[in-house]
């Protein structure tokens, strides 16, 4: 039928319908490989920074009354972190943080495993998860917070529990 003007105006909708649908998947497909790229990009940059922030709480924890160390021992995309009070009765937590490109495997002693995804938003921006808990976006200060309070946590527990 070439005569627009016979065809019924609900099947006109429909047309239109199909062809938003259309244009929405090639713009969440565009979207998509957009942030997969931002993804690609900034990912070893939020890595780094997040190395960043918890080799300075490392070297902060004397403040609040703790010892810590920070290493690389199998290189740039592996980091250990240590945090312990030295008394009558020790205390340790530490923690293997593995990179690989968009998350960080976490595991320790005396804190368990878990996984920090990183994720990409739309407009580029980079943001981590916990896998398995609700979403809460983390920027590299807040994610460093939350594995060091992990281990600062148990520490100051343990060594309470010791005390008591």
């Amino acid at each position: 039928m070439t005569d627009e003007s016979l065809v019924p105006e609900w099947i006109m909708r429909e047309k239109r319908d199909i062809e938003r649908e259309e244009n929405s998947r090639r713009e969440f497909a565009r979207m998509n490989a957009e942030a997969m790229l931002a993804m690609e990009r900034k990912a070893p940059i939020f890595w780094k920074s997040l190395k960043d922030k918890l080799y300075i709480t490392v070297e902060s924890l004397p403040i609040i009354g703790l010892n810590g160390s920070f290493s690389s021992p199998l290189g740039p995309n592996h980091v250990r972190v240590e945090v312990s009070k030295v008394s009558h009765f020790p205390s340790v937590a530490n923690s293997d943080l593995h990179f690989d490109g968009n998350e960080v495997r976490c595991t320790g002693l005396n804190i368990g495993a878990y996984q920090i995804r990183i994720l990409a938003s739309t407009d580029g921006d980079l943001s981590a998860s916990v896998v398995g808990q609700p979403f809460k976006a983390m920027n590299p200060d807040q994610t460093a917070e939350f594995i060091m309070k992990k281990m600062v946590d148990y520490v100051k527990r343990s060594t309470v529990t010791a005390l008591s």
